[in-house]
This record gives structure tokens, C-alpha cells and sequence, in this order.
């Protein structure tokens, strides 16, 4: 199954208008470089792409930017210590896939939904430790009475 997350736009939109906002007043020649720099990075960072793909076999990561493929990783169920579920938020569930070598992966704001119930029936078919926060446990008990 295939799962997306794309960047946050609002926080984007803010921070590419307060650049515009300040090219727009005098400055220095050396900092109008800079600014077209941080113009271009936030206008590329609204075509970011997250995409998880989850098989029997393994777990791919792969992070896009305008159909382009800026990093992919592959991981075996094998070379997964463990995967936290946490909060993350106010009412945000997500998780962390540790792996035993490189980069832990965070799991937030998926579509569709349901990649957390996904990588816990993966994690229990496979032996993965699972571990479970407090506060994790508190929203999935809200979540199950509505």
C-alpha cells in the first residue's frame, strides 16, 4: 500500500511572503542574492513529496520534489529495531521506525489514514518491538469511542 505527505503550505506561504515583503524594501546587493536563493528554495519546497510504500517484504521511503526522486531507502523488516508510537501534537498520532543502522523515519500526517494500523500488524507478524506512549495510548482509547 502507498501512503502520501506533502509539506506544510502554510508555513511556506508565511515565510515566502515575509522574503518578498523584505526584497521589496531597499537593501544591499549582497543580500538581494540571498533572498532570490530562499525565494526559489521555498517555491521548490511546495513540490516536496513524502511517499511510504509498505509490502511484505519491506519498507520504502522515498522523499520527491517535482517527480524527482531526492532520496529512497528500502528497509527490510530485519534491519528494524523498533517503531514508537507517539503523539505528536495535540491530537496527532504518528510513529518512529528506528532502524538498527541510519536515520530514524517519523510517520506523521499520512493518507490515507489507516499506515499506523498497517505497520502495527506488520510489526507484530515480523517480531518488531513495539512501543506505545502514554499519550498514544490515550487518543487511541478517544479515537475508539467516537
Amino acid at each position: 500500500m502507498e501512503y502520501y505527505r506533502k509539506t506544510p503550505r502554510s508555513f511556506l506561504i508565511i515565510m515566502l511572503a515575509l522574503v518578498t515583503v523584505s526584497l521589496s524594501l531597499s537593501s544591499p546587493v549582497w543580500l538581494l542574492f540571498f533572498q532570490l536563493t530562499l525565494i526559489l528554495f521555498f517555491i521548490l519546497s511546495f513540490f516536496i513529496q513524502y511517499k511510504i510504500t509498505i509490502t511484505d517484504e519491506v519498507i520504502s521511503y522515498q522523499i520527491q520534489c517535482i517527480g524527482t526522486s531526492l532520496y529512497k531507502k528500502k528497509i527490510q523488516f530485519s534491519q528494524i529495531m523498533q517503531i514508537s508510537f507517539k503523539r505528536f501534537g495535540w491530537s496527532t498520532k504518528g510513529a518512529i521506525i528506528k532502524q538498527k543502522k541510519g536515520f530514524s523515519i517519523q510517520i506523521i500526517h499520512y493518507s490515507p489514514n489507516n499506515i499506523l494500523e498497517d505497520l502495527m500488524f506488520l510489526a507484530n507478524r515480523n517480531g518488531i518491538m513495539v512501543i506505545k506512549t502514554k499519550d498514544f495510548l490515550i487518543l487511541e482509547r478517544a479515537h475508539d469511542n467516537d
